[in-house]
């Protein structure tokens, strides 16, 4: 890097401007990256939307994705779903 490329990356701005939404919101509010001041240029809500899209865009393939996952690592998703169920389980009298 560049003396000037580190020098960008030192200097945090106390806000910045969401490229999808157009809202200024402070640094914590995007995820790390490559972008300028070391931050992407989506804020997180913006990033989570745009996920979201693209699932719903083509779930078929997100779902095969999903099972093909699930078949790899079995036991890790077999203790995420047991862990799920007892926290969100409901007490019956």
């Amino acid at each position: 890097m560049s003396p000037r490329q580190l020098e960008l990356l030192t200097i945090v701005p106390a806000s910045k401007v969401c490229k999808r939404c157009g809202e200024d919101r402070p640094p914590d509010d995007y995820f790390p990256g490559s972008g300028r001041y070391g931050r992407v240029g989506r804020c997180r809500p913006c990033n989570a939307a745009v996920a979201k899209e693209q699932r719903l865009q083509d779930l078929d393939k997100a779902r095969a994705r999903d099972r093909a996952y699930r078949a790899r690592n079995l036991e890790k998703a077999r203790a995420a779903a047991r862990a799920n169920y007892w926290k969100n389980r409901r007490v019956q009298n």
